[in-house]
């Protein structure tokens, strides 16, 4: 699981199947967020996508070692 914050909603997220679940009163939270045009940190979100694609290459990268070891 992953936390990801709308402001101050925290939001539960899964890494697995990008599930998201809300605790008790999340959802108006978000609600009264979007009706007042919150569109959310742009920039933040560029920045954890980059770390996230960065993350899996490196991931890609030490199996693809480890398998040519193991060979």
């Amino acid at each position: 699981m992953d936390l990801e914050y709308v402001q101050e909603v925290e939001i539960d997220v899964c890494l697995n199947c990008n599930g998201a679940w809300l605790d008790n009163g999340e959802l108006e939270g978000l609600k009264k967020k979007s009706d007042a045009g919150y569109t959310g940190d742009r920039e933040k979100k560029a920045v954890e996508e980059w770390e996230e694609m960065m993350a899996k290459r490196r991931g890609k990268g030490l199996s693809g070692l480890f398998g040519r070891l193991m060979r």
